[in-house]
């Protein structure tokens, strides 16, 4: 169990049983509520192809737990482009609710809210992006919002999805460049010089040149979207964090024959 759903497992344990040793004296001021977009337009692709939404909700009465759906789903043709591409959505969406309602389920079972805690119930709640990236690319960002009874406040991050039609598969943050390129440097370099300029780092260790740091991006037009989210470089008061790194910067470490060869030609 790595990156956003080990976070959240901890994050969902961390507050349910450090309000059972500071007991019950704390008291919210309203109720968080869970929000989502209304059902977003289809989006017409190449050849035919379109992103059409499909919502889905889940209600559990005790303990009181709430699950909203957004996704995206690839139509308009069959084949292994259009299945992998919808089968790597519900992988993702499988995974982030799932873990979450299992974690939840099992710490509250096992806590002891008071009623008024317990009665403001859990949620999650995700819904998505989709960037322009023609030519065959696919740039999805999920965002998944939560919130865990008893909980200070609620909390989120994000999930990238790069697809490749072409290829039928979906890109790591690897294959955008050369073989031992030091991509992470560079994009560390970029975004902690884009974060203190706008008096955004708090945490430059959230940007430091790792892979966990990093895997949350995006294909745009206009470059490389990197997503720090809540807690990684700010606090949750000033929220998650995105740079856009221009691709002119990264042009010597690109692959040519790779899926941003288009941006930079």
């Amino acid at each position: 169990m790595t990156g956003p759903i080990r976070t959240l497992t901890l994050f969902v344990a961390a507050a349910l049983f450090s309000l059972l040793a500071v007991g019950a004296g704390q008291a919210q001021d309203s109720s968080p509520t869970a929000t989502m977009p209304a059902t977003q337009p289809a989006i017409a692709l190449d050849n035919g192809l379109q992103i059409v939404d499909r919502r889905s909700n889940e209600t559990i009465e005790k303990p009181k737990l709430s699950i909203d759906v957004s996704k995206p789903v690839l139509t308009g043709q069959t084949g292994p482009a259009v299945e992998g591409f919808n089968k790597a959505v519900d992988s993702i969406i499988q995974d982030t609710v799932g873990t979450f309602k299992k974690d939840t389920l099992e710490n509250e079972a096992i806590a002891t809210l008071p009623p008024d805690m317990a009665d403001l119930g859990s949620y999650i709640s995700v819904n998505y992006e989709v960037f322009n990236t023609p030519n065959g690319l696919i740039s999805v960002r999920f965002n998944v919002g939560w919130y865990s009874a008893g909980a200070a406040h609620p909390n989120s991050y994000t999930i990238s999805l790069n697809y490749d039609l072409a290829a039928s598969k979906t890109l790591a943050l690897a294959d955008l460049f050369k073989p031992k390129a030091r991509y992470l440097d560079a994009l560390s370099a970029y975004c902690i010089k884009a974060l203190k300029a706008a008096d955004r780092l708090d945490f430059p260790e959230g940007a430091a040149p790792k892979e966990e740091n990093f895997r949350s991006w995006n294909i745009t037009q206009d470059g490389l979207l990197i997503n720090f989210d809540d807690y990684q470089v700010t606090p949750h008061a000033v929220g998650p964090q995105h740079v856009v790194v221009p691709y002119a910067t990264l042009t010597s470490l690109i692959r040519m024959d790779g899926p941003l060869a288009k941006f930079v030609k």
